[in-house]
């Protein structure tokens, strides 16, 4: 690993190029912005075919950056729908970890916590992300609070108008041909067998580095 000044594409690529030398062989590469940029044409050069994704966390991060304030109290409401905009859970996967939750009493909700733990999630369908996160910029448009006044800005606005060019053109979407998905130990709820879940997607513990 190697420390740099910024994230700027250019300044990373003598480092990317030495793990290539390393023999590391990505087949899917994360990036903050300029997806369509200048990532792609660095990354093709040093591994040809690898792909260039968005990553999510950053691309909600565009968003919720740039509202009235990050105190506003419907700031982590905004978040939220961002989330589920752009990621999909496995239903079946959530229905059965829910019945087998409350089979042993447990109750009859998931936790976020434990939901994430469990049930895979895949980041598909452009343009079933793109109207989803229309609907939540419409919904917080019409809406003022009553002490803390408009949660959106303009700028929310224009980072939005941006930000959707690169959701329509997929580059959020997982690669089709890429095992993002890892499972791992196994436990026994309800009588039914469930498999921690880890992605491979997008940031990672390292992420407060930059």
């Amino acid at each position: 690993m190697a420390l740099t000044d910024t994230c700027k594409p250019r300044e990373t690529q003598p480092m990317l190029m030495e793990l290539s030398l390393r023999g590391i062989r990505p087949k899917v590469v994360y990036v903050d912005d300029e997806c369509c940029g200048a990532w792609p044409s660095i990354l093709h050069q040093i591994w040809p075919g690898v792909h260039v994704r968005l990553d999510g966390m950053h691309a909600i991060a565009q968003l919720t950056r740039t509202t009235s304030s990050t105190q506003h109290p419907w700031q982590s409401r905004f978040c939220g729908m961002l989330a589920a905009s752009i990621y999909t859970h496995n239903k079946q996967i959530a229905e059965s970890l829910k019945e087998a939750r409350a089979r042993e009493g447990l109750g009859h909700t998931l936790p976020k916590t434990v939901r994430n733990n469990y049930v895979p999630r895949v980041i598909t369908n452009a343009e079933k992300i793109v109207s989803a996160i229309d609907a939540v910029m419409a919904h917080f448009r019409d809406s003022v609070h009553p002490q803390m006044g408009p949660l959106l800005t303009t700028t929310t606005e224009d980072a939005w108008a941006n930000l959707k060019k690169h959701v329509a053109a997929g580059c959020l979407c997982d690669p089709p041909d890429v095992a993002l998905l890892c499972f791992c130990d196994s436990v026994i709820i309800g009588g039914r067998v469930f498999r921690s879940v880890v992605t491979k997607r997008g940031a990672s513990a390292l992420e407060g580095f930059h």
